[in-house]
C-alpha cells in the first residue's frame, strides 16, 4: 500500500510538470516553443490572454504580400488621389504657368490677415489711452520697406500706396482708459486680440501689444520681400477657400484646372513650409473676417491685361502714278494704279489718344448751390449728394488731418465734452462741413451717427470747402425716406 501512495504523488507531480490538459480551456501561464530557424526575426509574438507564442516571421508570412503593399485599400486610394488623380487633372504644362501666381495669392492672402492684425492692434492701442503711435501702420513704416522680387508682387507693393492713410471709424472704438483689459478689447476686435496676451505678453497691455505688432510687421515685409516658406498654407482651409472665391483666381484658371493645381501645389510643397506657431494662430484666427483691404490692391492682374487686344492695324501703300507718254494729236494722260490695302490682325497695347484740354467750367458745389437755392426760396433745400462727392478731391495730408487730429468728433465722449464746453454746432461754434462730408464719403457711419445723437439732427455747419463766412443750419439724416443713405438739407443761413 505504501508503494502505491509513492505512485499517485509521482504521477500528479508528473501532471503539474506536462502542464494543462487539452480539455482545459485555461491558459495556466506555462507554454513551450520550437527552436527558431526562420530568416527574418527571432522575436517573439506572445498573446498572454490566450496563451499563444508565434515568431514574428509567421506573423508576417500570414499577412503577405498585403502587409507589403497597404493595410487597407483605402490607403491606396489615398495615395492615389493626392498624388496620381492631381496630375490628371492638371496637367505639368498648366500647373508650371500657374504656381508661381498661385504662390503670390497664397503670400498676398498671408499679407492681408497679418495687416488686419495689426490694424487691431493699433486701434486697441488707442483705445488704451491714445498709444496708438507705438504701433504705426503708415506706408513708409510697413510696405516701404519690402524689396520684392516678382513683378506681381511689385506692382501690389507700388499699387497699396493708395490704402494710406487708412481710414479708420474712429466712432466705432471708445477710449477704454483705465478699464481697458483683454476681454474688454475682445468686444471689439475679436479673440485675435488676446493672442498678443499669449505670446507677446510685457509689463502691461499696451507693452504686450506693441511687441505683437512689432512681430507682425517684420512677418508682413518678410512676406512682401518672398523671402518666406508659407508655400500653400496647408494647415488652414479657409485659406484655399478664400483665395478660389476672388476674382484674383481667375487669372490661374483661365483653363479650368485652377483649383486641382492649387491642391496640387500645396501637396508638392507641404514638406516644405515652415511657418512660425505664432503666425499660424494669427492666420487662424484672422481667416474667417474680412481680408480683403490689402488683397484687393494685388488682384488687379486680370484688369492689367484687359489693357492687351487684338485690333486690326491698316498697312497703308503709297498710290503710285505712272506717266504715259501721248501720241500725236492726244493729250497726255496719267494713269493711277491703285494696290490693295492690306490688313492684319496684331496684338497691340492701346494707347489713349491725347484729348486736348477742355476749357474748365467752374460750378458751385453742391453746399453751395442749396445755400443760393435756399436764399431765393426760403424754404429747406435739398443738397445734391451725387454732385457733393465730386466737390473736393482730398489730399493725402488732408486724410491724414481729417483721420487723425480731428478723429475726436468722431467719437460720443469728446463731442459731448465740445458740446456743454465749446458750444459745438451752435451758430458761434459751427462744425466743419469739410468733416462732415469726410465721413459720408468713406462711410464712417458710427461717427456720423454719434454726431446726430449728440448734437441733433439739425446743427450749425461752416462750409470750409468755398471758405464762406457765417453759419449755415442743416438738417442730417438716414432713413427709410432717404433710402437708408445719408442726406443733407439747408434750413437756414447765418449772416
Amino acid at each position: 500500500m505504501s508503494y502505491f501512495k509513492y505512485l499517485v504523488v509521482i504521477f500528479s507531480t508528473l501532471q503539474i510538470i506536462a502542464g494543462p490538459s487539452n480539455a482545459s480551456k485555461y491558459w495556466m501561464g506555462e507554454s513551450d516553443f520550437e527552436n527558431y530557424s526562420g530568416p527574418l526575426d527571432p522575436a517573439l509574438r506572445v498573446n498572454f490572454r490566450e496563451g499563444q507564442v508565434e515568431f514574428s516571421d509567421t506573423h508576417f508570412n500570414e499577412s503577405y504580400p498585403m502587409q507589403s503593399i497597404s493595410s487597407s485599400i483605402l490607403d491606396l486610394s489615398s495615395y492615389y488621389n493626392q498624388f496620381i488623380k492631381p496630375s490628371f487633372q492638371c496637367p505639368q504644362l498648366d500647373f508650371v504657368e500657374s504656381a508661381e501666381y498661385i504662390h503670390y495669392l497664397h503670400r498676398l492672402t498671408a499679407i492681408s490677415l497679418n495687416y488686419e492684425f495689426a490694424r487691431k492692434l493699433h486701434i486697441s492701442l488707442y483705445q488704451l489711452g491714445e498709444m496708438e503711435s507705438r504701433c504705426q501702420i503708415d506706408y513708409d513704416g510697413l510696405f516701404k520697406q519690402c524689396r520684392p522680387k516678382s513683378k506681381d508682387m511689385k506692382l501690389f507693393v507700388r499699387r497699396v500706396q493708395d490704402l494710406f492713410p487708412d481710414i479708420i471709424d474712429w466712432g466705432s472704438y471708445p477710449l477704454l482708459r483705465k478699464g481697458g483689459n483683454f476681454d474688454s478689447l475682445e468686444r471689439y476686435h475679436g479673440k485675435s486680440i488676446s493672442l498678443a496676451d499669449t505670446y507677446f505678453r510685457g509689463d502691461d497691455i499696451p507693452a504686450s501689444l506693441a511687441s505683437a505688432c512689432e512681430y507682425v510687421k517684420k512677418e508682413i515685409v518678410n512676406l512682401c520681400s518672398e523671402e518666406d516658406s508659407y508655400f500653400g498654407i496647408s494647415q488652414i482651409n479657409g485659406i484655399h477657400d478664400f483665395i478660389l472665391g476672388s476674382s484674383a483666381f481667375k487669372v490661374a484658371n483661365t483653363t479650368g484646372n485652377g483649383a486641382a493645381c492649387m491642391d496640387q501645389f500645396i501637396v508638392l510643397n507641404k514638406l516644405k513650409e515652415s511657418i512660425n506657431p505664432v503666425s499660424l494662430n494669427i492666420l487662424k484666427q484672422e481667416k474667417s473676417l474680412d481680408s480683403g483691404r490689402v488683397f484687393w490692391y494685388g488682384s488687379l492682374r486680370e484688369f492689367d491685361e484687359l489693357g492687351v487686344s487684338v485690333i486690326e492695324e491698316v498697312v497703308e501703300v503709297p498710290v503710285v502714278e505712272e506717266k504715259v507718254v501721248a501720241k500725236k494729236d492726244e493729250p497726255e494722260k496719267k494713269v493711277t494704279i491703285k494696290k490693295t490695302v492690306m490688313k492684319k490682325k496684331v496684338v497691340k497695347r492701346v494707347v489713349p489718344k491725347k484729348k486736348e484740354p477742355k476749357k474748365v467750367v467752374e460750378r458751385d458745389s453742391a453746399i453751395e448751390a442749396a445755400i443760393k437755392a435756399h436764399l431765393v426760396s426760403k424754404t429747406e433745400e435739398e443738397v445734391n449728394m451725387s454732385h457733393l462727392k465730386r466737390d473736393f478731391k482730398y489730399s493725402k495730408k488732408v486724410l491724414r488731418m481729417l483721420n487723425g487730429p480731428l478723429r475726436p468728433y468722431q467719437t460720443r465722449k469728446a463731442l459731448t465734452d465740445m458740446k456743454r464746453i465749446d458750444k459745438l454746432g451752435s451758430k458761434n461754434k459751427p462744425l466743419s462741413f469739410l468733416f462732415l462730408k469726410f465721413l459720408i464719403d468713406h462711410k464712417l457711419h458710427q461717427g456720423l451717427y454719434n454726431i446726430k445723437a449728440i448734437l441733433g439732427d439739425e446743427f450749425y455747419v461752416v462750409n470750409d470747402i468755398e471758405k464762406r463766412r457765417g453759419a449755415i443750419k442743416v438738417k442730417l439724416d438716414n432713413n427709410k425716406e432717404t433710402k437708408f443713405k445719408w442726406q443733407i438739407w439747408v434750413k437756414e443761413v447765418a449772416r
